[in-house]
């Protein structure tokens, strides 16, 4: 992919590489187009589930989590209050 270009710019610029250089770069050139996409998934993969485990699930509109009561909004440990407020009838 690379390869085309370089092997251009070096024919402009009348630059000869030793050939162990060429094989150096030819090997670092594969090696980061074989793990460069693992190694940037892995690195994704492993931050997504550190901030998981450090932030508390927050729970969805329709997840009670563990209230008991539905009426109350209750799970017998804090103070017991209506998940909504009565609302005022509407006046024209």
């Amino acid at each position: 992919m690379l390869a085309g270009p370089l092997v251009d710019v070096l024919d402009q610029f009348d630059i000869k590489p030793d050939p162990k250089i060429e094989a150096c770069i030819a090997l670092v050139t594969a090696c980061c187009a074989v793990y460069g996409p693992r190694i940037y998934t892995i690195s994704n993969r492993t931050k997504r589930e550190a901030k998981e485990r450090a932030e508390p699930k927050q729970p969805g509109p329709f997840d009670l989590g563990n209230v008991t009561d539905i009426k109350t909004g209750s799970n017998g440990v804090g103070p017991q209050r209506p998940i909504m407020e009565p609302t005022q009838p509407i006046v024209n």
